[in-house]
């Protein structure tokens, strides 16, 4: 799978990941979602991220760390992430406790079942 950032057809932003992520991967692609997270609120409507994790399996501590740092600065009501990733799972459930964000990120095994909570 390709990296990418896009809003779906739900005005959800949707992001994708390929095996490895550093820091200066994930920066262009919270760019790029920052730039969506405006354009959704300029419409007020709800911010809802739908992240892909199932090829993802290393993720550089800066990234870790910059991701973090951003979800606590960002508007976004719901994020959810799906992937058949054992690590990610584990990773996400201390990520939201550590943030204080458990009943925004929730992870799911589908992306069916992922969007169905969104």
């Amino acid at each position: 799978m390709n990296k990418k950032v896009f809003l779906n057809q739900k005005q959800q932003i949707e992001l994708g990941f390929d095996k490895k992520l550093n820091e200066e991967e994930l920066k262009s692609m919270l760019n790029v979602a920052t730039t969506l997270i405006k354009k959704i609120r300029e419409k007020d409507l709800p911010v809802y991220l739908l992240a892909n994790v199932n090829d993802l399996n290393n993720l550089t501590i800066g990234a870790r760390s910059y991701g973090s740092a951003w979800l606590l600065k960002q508007p976004i009501n719901k994020i959810a992430i799906y992937g058949n990733n054992l690590f990610m799972k584990h990773f996400i459930r201390m990520l939201s406790e550590g943030l204080g964000l458990n009943d925004k990120i929730k992870f799911f095994t589908t992306k069916k079942e992922a969007e169905k909570w969104l």
